[in-house]
Protein backbone atom coordinates (compact mmCIF):
# COMPACT_ATOMS: atom_id res chain seq x y z
CA UNK A 1 0.00 0.00 0.00
CA UNK A 2 2.94 2.49 0.40
CA UNK A 3 5.20 1.73 -2.23
CA UNK A 4 6.33 4.52 -4.36
CA UNK A 5 8.02 2.64 -7.07
CA UNK A 6 9.66 -0.50 -8.31
CA UNK A 7 12.94 -1.52 -7.36
CA UNK A 8 14.92 -3.87 -10.22
CA UNK A 9 17.28 -5.71 -8.91
CA UNK A 10 20.02 -8.54 -10.79
CA UNK A 11 21.38 -11.63 -9.15
CA UNK A 12 24.05 -10.24 -6.36
CA UNK A 13 21.11 -7.63 -5.80
CA UNK A 14 23.09 -4.91 -7.80
CA UNK A 15 20.59 -1.80 -8.22
CA UNK A 16 19.83 -1.73 -12.48
CA UNK A 17 17.26 1.26 -11.76
CA UNK A 18 17.02 2.94 -8.45
CA UNK A 19 13.36 4.19 -8.90
CA UNK A 20 10.76 3.85 -11.67
CA UNK A 21 7.79 6.25 -10.57
CA UNK A 22 4.23 3.86 -10.60
CA UNK A 23 3.14 6.21 -13.50
CA UNK A 24 5.83 4.80 -15.39
CA UNK A 25 3.25 1.75 -15.85
CA UNK A 26 0.40 3.62 -16.60
CA UNK A 27 -0.65 3.03 -12.49
CA UNK A 28 -2.86 6.13 -10.89
CA UNK A 29 -3.08 6.48 -7.43
CA UNK A 30 -5.21 4.22 -5.16
CA UNK A 31 -4.98 1.56 -7.95
CA UNK A 32 -4.50 -2.17 -7.09
CA UNK A 33 -1.28 -3.40 -8.36
CA UNK A 34 0.08 -7.35 -8.26
CA UNK A 35 3.91 -7.80 -8.15
CA UNK A 36 6.04 -10.88 -8.28
CA UNK A 37 9.20 -11.59 -6.55
CA UNK A 38 11.39 -14.66 -7.56
CA UNK A 39 13.93 -14.57 -4.69
CA UNK A 40 16.18 -17.66 -5.74
CA UNK A 41 16.24 -18.40 -9.53
CA UNK A 42 18.09 -22.10 -8.81
CA UNK A 43 14.47 -23.99 -8.80
CA UNK A 44 13.89 -22.94 -12.30
CA UNK A 45 17.00 -25.28 -12.99
CA UNK A 46 16.78 -27.12 -10.80
CA UNK A 47 15.37 -31.37 -11.74
CA UNK A 48 12.55 -31.89 -9.03
CA UNK A 49 9.31 -34.38 -10.75
CA UNK A 50 10.67 -37.42 -12.36
CA UNK A 51 9.29 -41.51 -12.23
CA UNK A 52 11.05 -43.04 -9.49
CA UNK A 53 9.46 -46.74 -10.08
CA UNK A 54 12.02 -48.12 -12.31
CA UNK A 55 15.30 -46.68 -10.59
CA UNK A 56 15.53 -43.20 -12.12
CA UNK A 57 16.83 -40.73 -9.47
CA UNK A 58 17.60 -37.43 -8.99
CA UNK A 59 20.94 -36.75 -7.62
CA UNK A 60 22.99 -33.79 -6.47
CA UNK A 61 20.31 -31.77 -4.54
CA UNK A 62 18.12 -31.55 -8.08
CA UNK A 63 21.56 -30.80 -10.50
CA UNK A 64 21.42 -34.31 -12.04
CA UNK A 65 19.04 -36.53 -13.19
CA UNK A 66 19.83 -40.19 -13.97
CA UNK A 67 18.12 -42.77 -15.57
CA UNK A 68 17.09 -46.06 -14.88
CA UNK A 69 18.35 -49.07 -17.39
CA UNK A 70 14.98 -50.02 -18.14
CA UNK A 71 14.91 -51.20 -21.91
CA UNK A 72 12.15 -50.28 -24.47
CA UNK A 73 11.13 -47.09 -22.07
CA UNK A 74 11.84 -43.49 -22.42
CA UNK A 75 12.13 -41.38 -19.22
CA UNK A 76 11.53 -37.86 -18.54
CA UNK A 77 12.15 -35.11 -15.84
CA UNK A 78 10.82 -31.59 -15.26
CA UNK A 79 12.14 -28.40 -12.45
CA UNK A 80 10.61 -27.42 -9.57
CA UNK A 81 9.93 -23.87 -10.79
CA UNK A 82 8.91 -22.32 -14.14
CA UNK A 83 11.50 -21.02 -16.18
CA UNK A 84 11.14 -16.92 -16.73
CA UNK A 85 11.26 -15.47 -20.07
CA UNK A 86 14.61 -14.67 -21.60
CA UNK A 87 16.54 -16.36 -19.11
CA UNK A 88 19.05 -18.58 -20.49
CA UNK A 89 18.89 -22.38 -19.60
CA UNK A 90 22.05 -24.84 -20.27
CA UNK A 91 21.52 -28.42 -20.32
CA UNK A 92 24.31 -31.09 -20.52
CA UNK A 93 23.61 -34.74 -21.53
CA UNK A 94 25.94 -37.32 -20.80
CA UNK A 95 25.56 -40.20 -23.02
CA UNK A 96 23.19 -39.75 -26.03
CA UNK A 97 20.55 -42.46 -27.24
CA UNK A 98 18.44 -43.27 -30.26
CA UNK A 99 15.64 -40.59 -28.42
CA UNK A 100 16.57 -37.64 -26.57
CA UNK A 101 14.91 -34.23 -25.96
CA UNK A 102 14.57 -31.17 -24.55
CA UNK A 103 12.43 -27.96 -23.74
CA UNK A 104 9.49 -26.64 -21.69
CA UNK A 105 6.44 -27.59 -21.04
CA UNK A 106 3.42 -27.13 -18.46
CA UNK A 107 3.06 -28.95 -15.14
CA UNK A 108 1.03 -31.13 -17.33
CA UNK A 109 3.25 -32.91 -19.10
CA UNK A 110 4.02 -36.94 -18.63
CA UNK A 111 7.16 -38.43 -17.51
CA UNK A 112 7.78 -41.73 -19.02
CA UNK A 113 6.44 -43.51 -21.72
CA UNK A 114 7.12 -47.22 -22.27
CA UNK A 115 8.72 -46.82 -25.91
CA UNK A 116 11.37 -45.10 -27.19
CA UNK A 117 10.41 -41.72 -27.96
CA UNK A 118 10.64 -38.42 -28.08
CA UNK A 119 8.96 -37.59 -25.01
CA UNK A 120 8.21 -34.14 -25.43
CA UNK A 121 6.73 -31.59 -27.78
CA UNK A 122 4.09 -34.31 -29.35
CA UNK A 123 1.59 -32.52 -27.40
CA UNK A 124 -0.47 -29.14 -26.57
CA UNK A 125 1.39 -29.54 -23.07
CA UNK A 126 5.17 -29.23 -24.42
CA UNK A 127 7.94 -27.36 -26.88
CA UNK A 128 10.71 -29.35 -27.32
CA UNK A 129 14.24 -29.93 -29.80
CA UNK A 130 13.99 -33.25 -30.12
CA UNK A 131 17.35 -35.23 -31.18
CA UNK A 132 19.48 -38.78 -31.04
CA UNK A 133 22.43 -40.49 -32.03
CA UNK A 134 22.70 -40.02 -36.26
CA UNK A 135 19.19 -37.85 -35.91
CA UNK A 136 18.58 -34.20 -37.01
CA UNK A 137 18.07 -31.95 -34.17
CA UNK A 138 14.09 -30.90 -35.11
CA UNK A 139 11.99 -28.72 -33.34
CA UNK A 140 8.22 -30.08 -32.35
CA UNK A 141 4.72 -29.29 -30.39
CA UNK A 142 1.58 -30.96 -31.05
CA UNK A 143 3.42 -33.62 -32.55
CA UNK A 144 4.02 -31.09 -35.51
CA UNK A 145 7.39 -29.56 -37.02
CA UNK A 146 8.62 -26.54 -36.47
CA UNK A 147 11.56 -25.22 -38.94
CA UNK A 148 14.37 -23.39 -37.13
CA UNK A 149 15.49 -19.86 -38.52
CA UNK A 150 18.49 -17.92 -38.54
CA UNK A 151 18.54 -14.11 -36.63
CA UNK A 152 17.32 -12.46 -39.34
CA UNK A 153 14.17 -15.31 -39.98
CA UNK A 154 15.76 -17.32 -42.27
CA UNK A 155 14.83 -20.86 -42.63
CA UNK A 156 17.50 -23.31 -41.57
CA UNK A 157 18.91 -26.64 -43.21
CA UNK A 158 18.59 -30.15 -40.33
CA UNK A 159 21.42 -30.04 -38.57
CA UNK A 160 22.59 -33.63 -37.27
CA UNK A 161 23.69 -34.89 -34.15
CA UNK A 162 27.14 -36.84 -35.10
CA UNK A 163 28.35 -39.69 -32.77
CA UNK A 164 30.06 -38.91 -30.43
CA UNK A 165 29.74 -41.54 -27.49
CA UNK A 166 33.04 -41.10 -26.36
CA UNK A 167 32.86 -37.15 -25.71
CA UNK A 168 29.66 -37.24 -24.36
CA UNK A 169 30.14 -40.06 -21.36
CA UNK A 170 33.41 -37.65 -20.63
CA UNK A 171 32.38 -34.08 -21.47
CA UNK A 172 28.93 -34.29 -21.81
CA UNK A 173 26.73 -32.70 -24.93
CA UNK A 174 25.81 -29.00 -24.01
CA UNK A 175 22.82 -27.43 -25.08
CA UNK A 176 21.51 -23.68 -24.49
CA UNK A 177 18.10 -21.90 -24.60
CA UNK A 178 15.95 -19.60 -23.42
CA UNK A 179 12.07 -18.83 -23.64
CA UNK A 180 11.62 -14.90 -25.16
CA UNK A 181 8.48 -12.72 -24.03
CA UNK A 182 7.19 -13.27 -27.30
CA UNK A 183 7.16 -17.41 -27.03
CA UNK A 184 10.16 -18.45 -29.03
CA UNK A 185 12.94 -20.54 -28.05
CA UNK A 186 16.42 -19.20 -29.01
CA UNK A 187 18.91 -22.33 -29.18
CA UNK A 188 22.67 -22.42 -29.05
CA UNK A 189 24.12 -25.73 -30.61
CA UNK A 190 27.83 -26.59 -29.85
CA UNK A 191 29.43 -25.15 -32.86
CA UNK A 192 26.63 -23.44 -34.63
CA UNK A 193 25.46 -19.77 -33.76
CA UNK A 194 22.31 -18.76 -32.53
CA UNK A 195 18.97 -20.28 -33.82
CA UNK A 196 15.39 -19.59 -33.44
CA UNK A 197 12.88 -22.05 -33.27
CA UNK A 198 9.15 -19.71 -33.82
CA UNK A 199 7.30 -21.22 -31.37
CA UNK A 200 4.27 -19.37 -29.96
CA UNK A 201 4.19 -20.19 -26.17
CA UNK A 202 1.65 -17.95 -24.58
CA UNK A 203 2.97 -15.36 -22.61
CA UNK A 204 0.69 -15.83 -19.69
CA UNK A 205 1.51 -19.55 -19.22
CA UNK A 206 3.76 -20.64 -16.89
CA UNK A 207 6.08 -23.61 -18.53
CA UNK A 208 8.93 -25.43 -16.90
CA UNK A 209 11.86 -26.62 -18.05
CA UNK A 210 12.08 -30.69 -19.34
CA UNK A 211 14.20 -33.16 -20.77
CA UNK A 212 14.28 -36.91 -21.44
CA UNK A 213 16.40 -39.91 -22.67
CA UNK A 214 16.13 -43.59 -23.12
CA UNK A 215 19.90 -44.21 -22.00
CA UNK A 216 20.12 -46.72 -19.92
CA UNK A 217 22.01 -45.03 -16.73
CA UNK A 218 21.94 -41.78 -18.96
CA UNK A 219 22.44 -38.26 -16.46
CA UNK A 220 20.81 -34.82 -17.69
CA UNK A 221 22.48 -31.83 -15.89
Amino acid sequence: KEAKGVFVFTLGTSILEEDWPLEKFGVSEGSSIEVTVLDSSRPCFEWYCCDPSNGNAILDKGSTFQRCDKAAHTDGVQTRAALPRETACYICFHHVGTHACLGVGTNKCKLAETSYVHLYGQDENSWALCFGLDREFAAYHKGQLCVMQDLNGKALAPVKHERGEAREAREGLYISFQISTAGQMLVTLPGHEQMVVPFEIPQDLDVFVTASTVYGHGKIR
